[in-house]
């Protein structure tokens, strides 16, 4: 979603799902150069290990903690994701929301999912440039260097610099000028409409 807020957060434990009062907290900025999920991952950890020994510094001291109402109003929930049933790449999408999702389940996820030359692929590191293509072209090959290729989607072009068959070998080298991605539209449906519960020993699709 392009959002790069992040917070660090202690809030009392109640019968409700992260429904308790908020006991501390820290919000802070993720910088620019973060663009895939470990990028994302390394800067929390590195905010959450400053904020926790904040906390446990003032729990020593027997700090005088003022809790605070979690707003019902300004809350969101988005369910879990699996990489190997919801990132089928829609590539009807423009050329920022392609990116986007790609890059969200780039690593340590294994890439997001498409089909070429009736085989399913998965594009990780991708980048993207300004271009005008017909909305026809989506998905067509129309540069391939020995380690990117070139790709038109609706509002630019999308570079790939990592395109792994489904047991994650390079399979840069076998692709050709004018082959293009797609993804079966009953593909992107399921995805759409299927729910993954994680539960401590495996996890459920509904």
């Amino acid at each position: 979603m392009g959002d790069r807020n992040g917070s660090a957060l202690v809030h009392q434990i109640t019968p409700g799902i992260d429904t308790g009062d908020i006991v501390d907290y820290k919000n802070y900025i993720f910088p620019v150069k973060c663009k895939v999920p470990i990028d994302y991952y390394v800067v929390s950890i590195q905010k959450y290990e400053i904020f926790f020994k904040n906390f446990l510094s003032k729990l020593e001291k027997k700090f005088d903690f003022k809790l605070k109402k979690q707003s019902e109003s300004s809350s969101t929930y988005w369910p879990r994701l699996n990489t190997d049933l919801h990132s089928y790449i829609n590539w009807n999408n423009d050329l920022i929301s392609i990116q986007n999702f790609i890059n969200a389940f780039d690593y340590p996820y294994k890439g997001a999912i498409t089909y070429l030359n009736g085989k399913k692929v998965r594009l990780r590191n991708v980048s993207s440039a300004v271009a005008n293509y017909h909305p026809y072209q989506a998905g067509l090959i129309f540069r391939v260097y020995d380690d990117r290729v070139e790709v038109a989607i609706k509002s630019g072009t999308l570079i790939i610099n990592e395109l792994n068959d489904n047991y994650g070998r390079n399979i840069i080298s076998t692709i050709k000028v004018g082959d293009r991605f797609y993804t079966p539209s009953q593909k992107i449906e399921k995805a759409l409409t299927a729910r993954v519960i994680y539960t401590p020993k495996n996890k459920k699709i509904k």
